[in-house]
C-alpha cells in the first residue's frame, strides 16, 4: 500500500532525489484541494506541469497523474507534490 508516509520506499532513488530538489527549490507553485481528498498542483520544470493526487482517508495514495512526458511511472513532479 502506497501512502504519504511510505512513498519514498516505493520510488526510484534518482526520481526521489529530483522530486525533493524540486520541492525544496520552490518549484511547487500552486496546490489546492479540488475535490474530496483530491489535490491538483502545478509544478514548474522545463514547462509547468499539472499533477493530480487522490488520497483515501488513511493517507493511502489511491491515484496520481502528471501531464509531463515521463513514461517511467511516478515522476519527479509527483514526488514534489507528495
Amino acid at each position: 500500500m502506497l501512502t504519504i508516509q511510505n512513498f519514498e520506499s516505493h520510488i526510484n532513488s534518482v526520481i526521489l532525489q529530483r522530486g525533493r530538489q524540486y520541492y525544496s527549490k520552490g518549484y511547487l507553485s500552486h496546490i489546492e484541494e479540488t475535490g474530496d481528498n483530491t489535490w491538483t498542483a502545478e509544478v514548474e520544470g522545463s514547462e509547468t506541469y499539472t499533477v493530480n493526487v487522490t488520497l483515501k482517508r488513511n493517507n493511502e495514495i489511491s491515484g496520481h497523474s502528471c501531464d509531463c512526458p515521463y513514461d517511467g511511472g511516478t515522476c519527479k513532479h509527483v514526488v514534489a507534490v507528495f
